[in-house]
């Protein structure tokens, strides 16, 4: 059975599944904050985040 918790923070929302996070963000809300103030509420010291837009895919490495 997968361990599954969600969060919520002023800009964002996320689930947990297990290891991984599945970050929304709020629309009109400027992504490096929301996701900044994401990984210090969940106290995250590396992430790998996948960015979709569209067609397009970015991919961000962050230490």
């Amino acid at each position: 059975m997968m361990d599954t918790q969600n969060f919520k923070g002023n800009n964002w929302s996320a689930r947990k599944v297990d290891s991984v996070y599945i970050v929304s963000i709020k629309d009109q809300s400027g992504i490096v904050e929301a996701l900044t103030d994401f990984v210090i509420n969940q106290k995250i010291q590396a992430i790998f985040w996948t960015l979709r837009s569209g067609a397009q895919e970015n991919l961000f490495f962050i230490l």
